[in-house]
């Protein structure tokens, strides 16, 4: 996990991970942009690295969504607000 800011995002997650060894954390207090999520990504293990917001912007539920691509052998999938879902899908 990464997140940068002053809002505890960062200390919640620290203290999940203390009982869960899927979780690291990575960020510091000043805002360091997207660099975090791309060294984050970088150090993820797993089949699947996904990346949401904390705000709730990027909604996690939507991950369902690009599970299908992923199932289908896509090695990347990409969700936007901006764009509407492909017609022919």
């Amino acid at each position: 996990m990464a997140a940068d800011g002053t809002d505890g995002t960062r200390e919640k997650v620290a203290e999940l991970a203390k009982t869960d060894a899927r979780l690291s954390v990575l960020g510091s207090p000043s805002e360091g942009g997207r660099g975090g999520v791309r060294l984050a990504a970088a150090r993820a293990r797993g089949d699947i690295v996904g990346f949401t917001d904390a705000d709730g912007k990027t909604p996690a539920a939507e991950m369902d969504r690009l599970l299908p691509w992923l199932n289908e052998g896509y090695d990347l999938v990409i969700g936007s607000r901006a764009c509407p879902a492909p017609a022919w899908r």
